[in-house]
């Protein structure tokens, strides 16, 4: 895993003690949470692709606002356009949001979570 956090520090204080903010599960999220996402911040997953395909990406999502945004990209191209983060109405209330039409290649590649518009929290990926 690897990430750009524009502030020092683990502002949510857990799971690990990296810069990237961490609170412990909450609402309906799966486990624990990514939160305050700002602008230009992004997080960068290795995954492996079984087969090649077509594929959708989906992140669960949290917000209060209704001006959140990000794009997902896969070894460094934007596969996805800008995706708006609904206003879930609290932060703890989690909703899957992405797109389809992502043609994969079998094997490893590096996929980012890259912040358009703050502020979001990031419970999970989900590629199906």
């Amino acid at each position: 895993m690897a990430y750009h956090d524009n502030v020092p520090g683990n502002a949510g204080g857990a799971y690990r003690t990296e810069d990237v903010d961490i609170i412990p599960p909450m609402g309906n999220s799966t486990g624990y949470v990514v939160n305050n996402i700002q602008t230009g911040e992004w997080i960068e997953y290795t995954i492996n692709v079984a087969a090649t395909g077509v594929y959708r990406i989906d992140l669960n999502v949290s917000s209060e606002l209704a001006t959140s945004q990000f794009r997902v990209e896969i070894d460094g191209v934007n596969v996805t356009g800008t995706v708006p983060v609904p206003n879930t109405g609290w932060w703890g209330t989690f909703q899957l949001v992405g797109t389809g039409c992502i043609s994969l290649s079998a094997g490893q590649h590096v996929l980012r979570v890259y912040s358009e518009q703050e502020y979001f929290n990031l419970d999970a990926v989900r590629i199906s």
